[in-house]
């Protein structure tokens, strides 16, 4: 029989500024987050299959951001306490370090998606604060339609933006940005399994995906 384990794990994603950057101006550098409960089997020679249902924090902000390319009066204000049911699978080949495999280099990726089941995304517009215009670090939340007075150019109360004054943002295809399911995709995943007794794998990873560059540890016990 090929072996079976029951698990957890620990993985969060770092979700630098840069990549909020191929979409549009400004953003932030994120740390998000999860767990999931996992299960393994050792499906061939060397290779693990890894289904694992779990949670992941989507939380950021706020921070300023605007498409890529759009006037100034387009900055507004971001923040999101998005929390995310998770389904994955992961793909890992196991490299033995030592005759009895007490520590194993493991590579692969995996696939999946997220459903942001709780919380909001809210986008607030913006206009210059001490910072002056270009200067979007120093932008603050407008309270309303030309609120402060004067600010009417970037306070404005055009069709699209009439509700972002606090109020949680529209899903996508409605007219907002708010995910509901998106896709996981990780590659590559890089880890090592430590094995101290037979039953008991402990592991650690690092890896990148389109959410974001992961890191995790995990634990596993054989069934």
């Amino acid at each position: 029989d090929r072996p079976l384990w029951l698990g957890a794990r620990y993985r969060g994603l770092l979700l630098p500024s840069f990549v909020m950057q191929f979409v549009g101006d400004g953003g932030t550098t994120a740390y998000l987050p999860g767990g999931a409960l996992t299960l393994t089997k050792r499906v061939g020679r060397g290779v693990d299959l890894t289904g694992a249902l779990g949670v992941q924090s989507y939380a950021a902000g706020p921070f300023p951001f605007k498409p890529a390319g759009a006037p100034d009066t387009e900055w507004e204000i971001v923040e999101s306490n998005l929390l995310a049911l998770t389904a994955t699978l992961d793909v890992m080949w196991n490299l033995p370090l030592d005759d009895a495999e007490h520590v194993t280099l493991r590579l692969g990726g995996g696939v999946g998606f997220g459903w942001a089941a709780f919380g909001d995304l809210v986008r607030t517009q913006a206009y210059p604060g001490e910072g002056g215009a270009g200067d979007p670090d120093t932008y603050l939340p407008c309270v309303g339609p030309n609120d402060p007075a004067g600010t009417f150019r970037y306070c404005n109360q055009l069709d699209k933006d009439a509700t972002r004054y606090g109020e949680a943002d529209r899903v996508w295809g409605d007219g907002g940005a708010r995910p509901v399911v998106y896709p996981w995709l990780a590659l590559p995943q890089i880890g090592l399994a430590l094995r101290p007794v037979d039953e008991l794998v402990l592991d650690v990873e690092v890896g990148a995906s389109i959410n974001g560059f992961l890191g995790g540890v995990g634990v596993r016990y054989e069934l």
